[in-house]
């Protein structure tokens, strides 16, 4: 009986404990951040090849830049988007309006497709290890460091892997401390 109650009280004291663990923080950083994920946007509607014939106005919209055709080529060329082409003809004017999709290859890794965009994956990250806890003197706050390592890599990625996560980058996760236990700050 003596047994049972001092494992009951250790484990008591240990789950009440004032410190945070690697492991409860590690397990809180990657609940927080389920979906660690790089991802680009390309602008999915344009006009172009504008012609007049006589006194008229078109609003062209912003075309891609010559570094973004580029890389939509690129992928149409490896068969994960498809450019379609339409002659408008309106007034006394033509143009082209180009939109582009994603092909049945490339839609595993369509994350959203709004505001003219569509928004495409190219990595997918996870927390690796938390690499040091620093606990502020009032033991009511933690800044706590980690590292992500990279599990998947989309075929977007051969152009689109900035901007995203860099494995040997120390990240940081904030802590603070609550009557039940330590809690992430989600801001």
């Amino acid at each position: 009986m003596k047994k049972v109650i001092l494992i009951l009280l250790v484990g008591l004291s240990l789950s009440c404990s004032d410190k945070l663990t690697r492991s409860e923080a590690k397990k809180q950083i990657a609940t927080k951040n389920r979906e660690m994920l790089c991802k680009f946007d390309v602008q999915k509607s344009w006009r172009s090849h504008y012609r007049s014939s006589g006194f008229c106005s078109v609003i062209i919209t912003n075309p891609p830049s010559d570094r973004e055709i580029e890389k939509i080529n690129y992928f149409i060329r490896k068969g994960l988007l498809e450019l379609n082409r339409e002659t408008i003809y309106k007034d006394c004017a033509e143009w082209k309006l180009n939109t582009l999709s994603v092909t049945p290859k490339g839609a595993p890794f369509l994350v959203a497709e709004k505001d003219n965009k569509l928004y495409l994956r190219s990595a997918k990250f996870s927390i690796d290890q938390v690499t040091g806890i620093q606990q502020k003197e009032n033991a009511l706050t933690a800044t706590v460091e980690y590292k992500v390592k990279k599990i998947e890599s989309t075929p977007f990625a051969d152009f689109w892997d900035i901007n995203c996560y860099d494995e040997n980058d120390i990240l940081k996760a904030y802590f603070t401390k609550y009557d039940d236990g330590w809690r992430i700050n989600y801001d």
